[in-house]
Formats: C-alpha cells, sequence, structure tokens
C-alpha cells in the first residue's frame, strides 16, 4: 500500500511537471503594443500567457508603470511599491534629523556644564581669600597698623596668585577657534603629503620613459617588425584553419540547420499585425534623404504596414504605431534543442574549439 501511494505520488509530480512543460512550450505569450509620440510620447502595452497578465504604461512625464496580475488579481503594482519606497525615505530622513538634534542638543549642554563649571571656580575661590584677609585683620588688631597693611597686602597677593594660577590653566584648555585651526593644518598637511606622492609617481614614470627612450631608434623599428610580422602570421594561420573548418561537410549542414532555426525564431517573434505612420525630418535635407535611402532598402519589411513620410523642410520626428502578435516558444526551442544534441553540431562544437 505504500508503495503504490508513494509511486502515485511521484506520477502525479511527474504529470504536473509534464503539464507545466508542455504549456510553457505550446501555450502562446499574447502582446500588444501601441505608442503615440507628438508633443507627448505616450505608450501602452499589454503580455499576456494563460491566466497572468502583465500591462505597461509609459509616458514621458510619469514615467513607467506597470502592473502584473494572475487570475485577474494584482500581484504587483509600481505605483504601491513607489509610495513604499517614498514612505521608506520619509522615515529615514525623520530619523536622521532627530539624530541630527539629538547630537546638536548633547553637545550643547557639555558646552553650558564646562560653562557653569568655569563660573563657579572663579566666583567661589574669590570670596574665600577676601574672608581670610578679614579674619586676618580682624586678629591683629593689637598689633600695629604697618604689619596689618603688610598682612592683608601679602593675603591679597596671594590670592591674586591663585586667581592667575586658575586663568592660566583655563587658558590652557584649546577653545573650538584653536581646534578647527588645527584640523586645518592636518588636513593642509595631508593635501600636501599626497601632492608629494603624486610628483614622486610622476617622476619615476619620467625616469621609466627616459631610459626606453635611451633605445636607439633601430632597435624600437625592429621590435615594432618583429610584432608586426608575428601577428601576420599568426592571422595567416587562424584564416586557414577557419577555412577548412567551414569547409568540413558536417559544418556546412550545422550552419544550414541554425538558419532555419533562426528563421523560425523571427517569424515568431514579429507582429502579426502592424499599422502606423512616421513623419520625419532631420536638421538638412541631404540627411533626411539619407535616412530615406536607408529605410528604403528594409522596405519589403514594412511595406503595406508603416506609411513613412519624409519631410525635407522642418527638423521633426512624430507619429504612431500599434502591433500585435503571439510567441509559441516550442516552435523554435524544440527544433534548437534538436540541433544542440544532434552528431553534426557536437562535432562542430568540438573543432570550433580546437581552433
Amino acid at each position: 500500500m505504500i508503495l503504490k501511494i508513494l509511486l502515485i505520488v511521484l506520477l502525479s509530480i511527474l504529470g504536473f511537471v509534464l503539464l507545466l512543460v508542455l504549456l510553457v512550450l505550446f501555450a502562446p505569450f499574447r502582446y500588444r503594443l501601441a505608442g503615440d509620440f507628438h508633443e507627448d510620447i505616450v505608450a501602452a502595452g499589454k503580455a499576456r500567457w494563460l491566466f497572468a497578465s502583465v500591462v505597461l504604461d509609459f509616458t514621458k512625464a510619469d514615467g513607467l508603470k506597470y502592473k502584473i496580475k494572475v487570475f485577474g488579481i494584482p500581484i504587483i503594482n509600481s505605483e504601491k511599491l513607489k509610495l513604499k519606497k517614498d514612505k521608506k525615505k520619509k522615515k529615514k530622513e525623520a530619523e536622521e534629523l532627530e539624530e541630527v538634534i539629538s547630537s546638536g542638543m548633547d553637545e550643547v549642554g557639555e558646552a553650558a556644564g564646562k560653562l557653569e563649571a568655569a563660573g563657579k571656580t572663579e566666583t567661589g575661590e574669590k570670596p574665600k581669600a577676601e574672608a581670610i584677609s578679614g579674619e586676618q585683620s580682624t586678629g591683629e588688631n593689637a598689633a600695629s597698623g604697618e604689619e596689618a597693611k603688610s598682612d592683608e597686602a601679602e593675603a591679597w597677593n596671594k590670592g591674586e596668585a591663585q586667581e592667575d594660577n586658575e586663568e592660566e590653566d583655563l587658558s590652557v584648555m584649546p577653545t573650538d577657534e584653536e581646534i578647527k585651526k588645527s584640523k586645518k593644518q592636518l588636513k593642509k598637511e595631508a593635501k600636501k603629503a599626497k601632492k608629494a606622492e603624486k610628483l614622486a609617481k610622476k617622476e619615476a614614470k619620467k625616469k621609466a620613459k627616459e631610459a626606453g627612450e635611451s633605445k636607439s631608434a633601430g632597435d624600437k623599428i625592429n621590435e615594432i617588425i618583429d610584432n608586426l610580422t608575428e601577428k601576420k602570421n599568426k592571422l595567416i594561420v587562424k584564416k586557414s584553419h577557419i577555412e577548412q573548418f567551414l569547409d568540413k561537410p558536417y559544418v556546412k549542414r550545422t550552419i544550414e540547420k541554425g538558419k532555419k532555426v533562426l528563421k523560425k525564431l523571427f517569424k515568431q517573434i514579429l507582429p502579426r499585425k502592424l499599422d502606423g505612420n512616421l513623419r520625419y525630418g532631420l536638421s538638412s535635407p541631404a540627411q533626411t534623404g539619407q535616412v530615406t535611402g536607408y529605410l528604403a532598402m528594409i522596405l519589403p519589411l514594412y511595406s503595406g504596414h508603416i506609411i513613412m513620410v519624409p519631410d525635407f523642410n522642418e527638423k521633426v520626428i512624430e507619429g504612431n504605431i500599434k502591433m500585435k502578435g503571439r510567441i509559441h516558444l516550442g516552435m523554435f526551442i524544440i527544433p534548437a534543442g534538436l540541433l544542440f544534441i544532434s552528431k553534426d553540431c557536437r562535432k562542430t562544437r568540438k573543432l570550433a574549439k580546437m581552433i
């Protein structure tokens, strides 16, 4: 029973895979395109395969828009994807702004804290010096007036010395301007180092060139001649190998079969219905005439489908086009696969690797 169930499951999987392969090979891809280009460029297209479809809309102003549907249900929509991307960008920009603001506020808070600390040190030590001088003056009232004055002067000088030392300590701390100047100096030094490296490289190249130019003109001419003769001999040998390769009968058969496969491919890709008109004119009548001559060379491809109207007086390109077609992949995949595994093609590939 278990083996039977396993066999049934395997056969059903193989059948499903085979069905998908057959659908891909023989179910046609249908497409329809339309375009109009006058003052504005407008284009629309639709491709269908089985139950899936792709819808395209293009305008010069709005760009390309597309939708992918399966069983009529939209799966991918370019407009919705664009809106999601815009939302993500806005979120990122808002987060970056918040980070910048928070970092700026932190820097401001640190700077304010430093200023407060500096202000407290200046204002908090002066009263101490004054209190010490006052105690000394009251305690020495019994002494002579000259000694009191001298003690007060010494205390005041000590206080001033302490303040000067504190100011010197504060002055030792680098300011923002000094930091900026040091950064600029470092950048200038780095640029100078880069310039010196570039100059050294240029000098080394010049020396190498001078060493190469030191060779005699005759030696250089002989080297050039030897190189040219060597290349010429290689090309002659390669040409003879290619001629021998193309003369092989199995190579000729492979090329003929390949041409047939390519014809089938172009027949499948080319539209079954094609209608349109085109008015064109270039900067000069001579150029317009040249383009008209080139288009006449491929007249069988579009005759009866597209009307070409040259304008020799005005520089203009405008018109409209409509096309419809279908592609059967199996019509050229199967012949291409058979050609690839054929005996002639295998021999041709082996011989081509030896050239």
